[in-house]
C-alpha cells in the first residue's frame, strides 16, 4: 500500500534533528545562561536530545498537565532572572500563553521553524514555534 507523504505516520519521528540544529543556532546568539524549555515531557525531551551539547532542558511547570520526570528532577526554581527559549508545537493555545507571559517579564515569538521530511522539500510535516522569554520572575 502506498501512502501519500503528508499522511505518512512516520513523519512523527522525522525532522527533530533539524529543529535541534536551529535551536542550537539560536542559543549560540543568546546570553550564555539562556535556558530552553517546553510545554510537556515529549517536547522537553526532544529539544534536549537534538540540541547541540544536550543542554539541560526544563518542562514549563505552570501548566495544567500531568507531572513527569522533569518535575522530579527540578531546577526551575534556580532559573529566576534568566532568559529562556520556550519551544512549542505549531498551535499555542491561550492556556499556555497566559501562564508563560505571567512567568516572564516579556515573551515574544522569535521564530516559526518549518520542518520538512527529507526528500520532500515542498511538503512541511511540522511547524514549531520558538519564543524568546526575558527574565523569569
Amino acid at each position: 500500500i502506498k501512502v501519500a507523504p503528508e499522511n505518512d505516520r512516520t513523519n512523527e519521528v522525522h525532522g527533530w534533528d533539524a529543529l535541534g540544529t536551529r535551536i542550537s543556532e539560536i542559543l549560540d546568539k543568546q546570553k550564555k545562561d539562556t535556558f530552553i524549555c517546553g510545554p510537556d515531557y515529549q517536547m522537553t525531551a526532544i529539544i534536549r536530545f537534538y540540541t547541540k551539547g544536550k543542554p539541560q532542558s526544563y518542562c514549563f511547570p505552570y501548566l495544567d498537565r500531568r507531572h513527569n520526570q522533569y518535575d522530579v528532577w527540578g531546577g526551575w526554581e534556580k532559573l529566576k532572572g534568566r532568559d529562556g527559549l520556550f519551544v512549542h508545537y505549531e498551535v499555542v493555545p491561550d492556556y499556555v500563553l497566559k501562564p508563560l507571559k505571567t512567568a516572564f517579564e516579556s515573551v515574544k515569538l522569535l521564530e516559526e521553524v518549518v520542518i520538512y521530511r527529507q526528500g520532500y522539500t515542498n511538503l512541511p510535516i511540522r511547524k514549531v514555534k520558538i519564543f524568546y522569554c526575558r527574565n523569569l520572575l
